[in-house]
């Protein structure tokens, strides 16, 4: 009975990302039947030829670009849960993603006008802000004793705090157009629709998720503590660095799609790791195809009920990821 009821939670993690990537398809100011998005998609029969580009050029990119960043921002989140034994832990807290919005937008202003015209370039540069943030907090946390991660969670704290004012001092060279559009896409209201930026983005969100999983055992053992993990066999030194350039990946695709987003991979890992345990390995998988079903739930929430413009997604995800933060931190008060 055990073994079934796991088999039909397996699946229903697995399904539920795919029904709601259909339905996101669906919806929008022109909503579309599913005749004709499964004529489109599996037959390439279409009787209308704006559909087929509503389809093809604005709502699958869309969708894809939803599918990873919540994939990425899950996966990043359920291992820093791990990495820093603490449930409050956020892969933003590192830096990264301000390393990364910190390096797109210097990029922006000496490049293109646009963050649309810069867009195929976004990937490229988040990774870059989002590796030179994680090579410097590595190279202080070199100062800091192997036996004490959690200061490393501190480091970043503070690396994070002085790249969003160095980042503040560049934004403060943009114009008043470049404001707005900076502006919407912090917030998450300009999703890119690239097919090449999607599939870069895509290849590093993979990259990251290789990475990050083949850390998942090693992980485990950390729960135990730095010690009994380093008596168990772990280089911590190599575990730390491995994990970081994995967050860093994933935290850099996401960031390029849709914008600094918070609370998805602090909330999905949590939740998670009630539902299918805190084995990695497990956790890593079912925390991405989890996040990815919030954040296109989140974005079908947007879509359907604000038919006249698109309420970006950090806002609706700040406004159920409070109050569950605040549940989380009153909950483990203890052990925070």
């Amino acid at each position: 009975m055990l073994t079934k009821y796991k088999y039909i939670k397996s699946k229903c993690i697995v399904l539920l990302p795919i029904f709601l990537a259909l339905y996101n398809i669906k919806v929008g100011k022109i909503v579309i039947s599913w005749y004709d998005i499964i004529h489109i998609l599996f037959f390439h029969k279409f009787n209308n030829h704006l559909l087929y580009q509503i389809i093809w050029k604005l709502r699958i990119p869309h969708t894809l670009a939803i599918l990873i960043s919540g994939f990425s921002l899950s996966i990043s989140g359920s291992v820093m849960q791990g990495l820093f034994r603490n449930p409050l832990s956020d892969p933003s807290l590192l830096g990264v993603s301000s390393g990364s919005q910190f390096f797109i937008v210097i990029c922006w202003i000496l490049g293109a006008g646009s963050l649309w015209e810069f867009s195929l370039w976004m990937p490229l540069s988040s990774l870059i802000g989002g590796m030179l943030s994680i090579l410097l907090l590595f190279y202080l946390s070199k100062y800091i004793s192997l036996f004490n991660i959690s200061k490393l969670l501190l480091l970043g704290i503070i690396l994070n705090m002085g790249i969003s004012a160095c980042s503040s001092i560049f934004i403060l060279q943009l114009t008043n157009m470049q404001l707005q559009e900076l502006f919407i896409w912090n917030m998450g209201g300009i999703i890119q629709k690239n097919w090449h930026l999607l599939g870069i983005s895509g290849l590093m969100t993979v990259i990251s998720f290789i990475i990050l999983t083949s850390q998942s055992s090693k992980l485990d053992l950390l729960i135990l503590g730095e010690i009994d993990a380093i008596y168990s066999g772990v280089d911590i030194y190599k575990l730390k660095r491995n994990a970081m350039i994995g967050i860093a990946l994933s935290m850099s695709a996401s960031v390029s799609l849709i914008g600094p987003i918070v609370f998805i991979g602090l909330i999905v890992p949590h939740i998670m790791r009630i539902i299918s345990g805190s084995l990695h390995k497990k956790l890593i998988w079912h925390s991405g195809l989890a996040g990815s079903s919030l954040l296109l739930l989140t974005d079908n929430i947007s879509r359907s009920f604000f038919k006249n413009f698109y309420l970006p997604l950090g806002i609706i995800i700040s406004l159920y990821g409070v109050p569950i933060f605040l549940f989380i931190m009153f909950r483990y008060n203890k052990e925070i």
